[in-house]
């Protein structure tokens, strides 16, 4: 980022193609709203940026099966994506500090047609202006379907979901052997709505997203390190 403003500042044109709603922000002063390789809107910043989370949103409502702006070999498809609470019910929406389900169902091949690689599956998580904040991933875990049976329904249990109340925009991506067979941009939207994360139900003072960002860790404060981390810190 530094360095396109850098380069800008010498005078110089920079293209910079991005669903980072906030990098656009920060790097560009005109921009172009671009859909299935035609130029639909240019302009300031502020209203380019403004149709781009309109068109986004109003994608949200089309079933993931019949969605056409997606990329990828297609051999597996995203069919469907729910979101169950910590009974296993369907869910709105996460709670802060609150467990629950990401599911996915997916079209496969022929089971008689077999694997050679696993699945990798990634649901990514981005703020409203499209900055991605994290993700979970069936490889970080090595978790990834080896079975086309396997490959037909996948669930990620999140535990004491770390989002912060507000509105989040959730990318799909699976890929075999680093080949990617679909990938679906803002698949769907996300709302978290407020919760207790550090139960500190006596005292509930909430953390929000405009003061304390995105995602909160866990975290214990006045703890005593073990005595042999003493050393660690001599000489710093």
């Amino acid at each position: 980022m530094k360095k396109m403003g850098d380069v800008a500042g010498e005078g110089r044109t920079i293209l910079f193609v991005s669903h980072n709603m906030g990098a656009v922000q920060t790097v560009c002063r005109r921009a172009l709203l671009l859909a299935h390789g035609e130029v639909k809107m240019m302009g300031t910043v502020p209203e380019v940026v403004a149709e781009y989370l309109k068109v986004s949103d109003a994608l949200d409502g089309v079933p993931l099966a019949d969605r056409r702006d997606r990329t990828g070999d297609g051999r597996f498809r995203f069919e469907e994506f729910r979101l169950l609470d910590a009974r296993g019910r369907p869910a709105s929406g996460m709670v802060t500090g609150e467990d629950c389900y990401l599911c996915l169902r997916l079209s496969t091949p022929p089971a008689a047609g077999g694997m050679t690689s696993p699945l990798d599956v990634a649901v990514v998580v981005r703020d409203f202006q499209g900055r991605k904040l994290t993700e979970v991933t069936t490889f970080f875990t090595n978790s990834s379907p080896k079975t086309v049976a396997e490959a037909r329904e996948v669930c990620c249990m999140v535990p004491r979901v770390p989002l912060l109340a507000g509105q989040y925009r959730i990318d799909l991506w699976c890929g075999t052997a680093g080949e990617t067979q679909d990938w679906i941009l803002d698949a769907a939207m996300l709302r978290v709505e407020e919760g207790n994360y550090f139960r500190n139900f006596e005292d509930a003072r909430l953390p929000t997203a405009e003061r304390q960002g995105d995602i909160m860790i866990p975290q214990v404060w006045n703890a005593t390190p073990p005595a042999n981390t003493a050393a660690i810190g001599e000489g710093l």
